[in-house]
């Protein structure tokens, strides 16, 4: 049974064509078309601290260059640093690593507040910054000048309505030429020779940081490891690209767990689940169990059929003739007394195919074939649903009409023989084995 818990052996195909697993993708309630975080458009809400839960607007998180004032990350193993109180003095220290700011070079402060490392060439980069902003700004005047140039014929303009005070200051605004951009490096400075004793010097490789804790440290790339800000969290939301409408939207308190807006899949797509390791061999038909479960409020008409393309050798034939049934909407009361009063096994169908029906689960069985030896092996089928009513709560559609959607299953390698720890998986062993969900 732990074979159900894979999540990654059944995707779904979404709206934009690529498969993913059940619990990655969304339903918008006002196309009804699954969405993924790649074709859906993802926004920040706000941002927080994932060790003080603090929440930071986005202007200051961008003052701030997103990371938290009061809270310090290692730079050896990237734990949060806690402050311990040593002699009225506070201190900060590493529970993994034992990494201490007194190995920084920082002394004790009275106060939770250490200085922050200086950037080198910080002015520098601030003046750059500056030269093209006005650079762009001027030839953006530029463009809008050539763009809008007067064509009239007149020579006198009358201010009789503030025009020529108000030309006046265009003029001026399009004379406005950006700073010289001049060359700050001295190319006949005098370098100093290389000390052949520096390099030639033992090292004790335990002092020098790795790559990875040397990228934590930018802003003094010479410098010791010293304890950074600790970045924050953003909180994204996801919208519909097609009509707009929310997806996912989280709670405002970084500590909540629940959603103020949630479509996710499973609460309104069938569920399908390999519950038993299947078996393939070449030329011979095994056989494929598969767990169907319905989570939506309303019951739900579903039509698999097999899909079977030649032209690829990864998929594997199924010549299984559609299975159609009604799964029922979950009870939770019959759910309890079925607990309570255990009761034979579910009722089963007519169909060949399927195994059995509990509640609002349904278990069918598929004859795959390989084609060829392979390390994955997948079945495409086609799921066709229609729900009995509205799933969705709140909707401006009054009836869900047919969907319809792809699912790729991940079957495993395959073999060229059998043996007989192989033949003792049959499908009344299955069919009569306790099967727990």
């Amino acid at each position: 049974m732990g074979h159900v818990l894979r999540t990654d052996l059944v995707k779904y195909e979404c709206s934009c064509g690529l498969y993913h697993p059940l619990n990655e993708l969304y339903v918008c309630r006002t196309c009804v078309l699954l969405k993924c975080a790649i074709c859906a458009f993802q926004h920040v809400d706000g941002c927080f601290c994932r060790a003080c839960f603090e929440n930071v607007a986005l202007t200051e998180a961008r003052t701030h260059k997103s990371r938290c004032n009061a809270c310090y990350e290692c730079p050896v193993c990237e734990m949060v640093l806690t402050a311990r109180s040593i002699n009225d003095k506070h201190r900060l220290l590493c529970n993994n690593c034992k990494f201490t700011s007194l190995d920084a070079g920082y002394e004790d402060n009275a106060s939770q507040s250490w200085s922050k490392q200086e950037v080198i060439n910080e002015s520098f980069f601030e003046d750059l910054k500056t030269k093209l902003r006005e650079l762009s700004l001027f030839e953006k005047i530029e463009i809008e000048k050539n763009d809008k140039r007067r064509r009239s014929n007149m020579v006198f303009v009358s201010d009789k309505y503030g025009l020529h005070s108000m030309l006046t200051r265009k003029k001026l605004e399009l004379n406005v030429t950006p700073l010289s951009m001049d060359d700050k490096v001295i190319r006949d400075a005098e370098v100093e020779e290389l000390s052949l004793e520096e390099i030639m010097k033992p090292v004790d490789p335990n002092t020098i940081p790795k790559y990875e804790q040397q990228l934590m440290c930018l802003e003094n790339f010479n410098a010791p490891l010293y304890p950074n800000n600790l970045p924050l969290t953003s909180r994204r939301s996801l919208r519909c690209n097609v009509s707009d409408h929310g997806l996912v939207r989280s709670e405002y308190n970084p500590t909540a767990v629940n959603f103020r807006v949630k479509a996710f899949a499973y609460q309104y797509v069938p569920d399908i689940k390999m519950f038993r390791p299947t078996k393939l061999f070449l030329k011979v038909d095994w056989p494929l169990f598969l767990y169907i479960s319905n989570s939506t409020a309303v019951p739900v008409k579903v039509k698999i059929q097999p899909i079977n393309i030649e032209d690829d050798n990864t998929f594997v034939e199924c010549h299984s003739e559609p299975i159609e049934c009604t799964i029922p909407a979950p009870n939770v009361v019959a759910d309890m007394n079925e607990q309570l009063e255990p009761s034979a096994r579910g009722s089963t169908t007519s169909h060949s195919s399927v195994v059995f029906k509990k509640r609002h689960r349904v278990a069918v069985h598929f004859s795959v074939k390989p084609k060829t030896l392979q390390q994955y092996n997948f079945l495409l089928i086609d799921l066709i649903y229609q729900f009995e009513g509205n799933p969705f709560p709140v909707s401006e559609q009054p009836q869900v009409n047919e969907q319809n959607t792809r699912v790729k299953i991940n079957l495993g390698p395959s073999k060229a023989t059998i043996t007989e720890e192989d033949l003792n998986i049959t499908r009344n062993g299955i069919r009569h084995a306790k099967i727990s969900y």
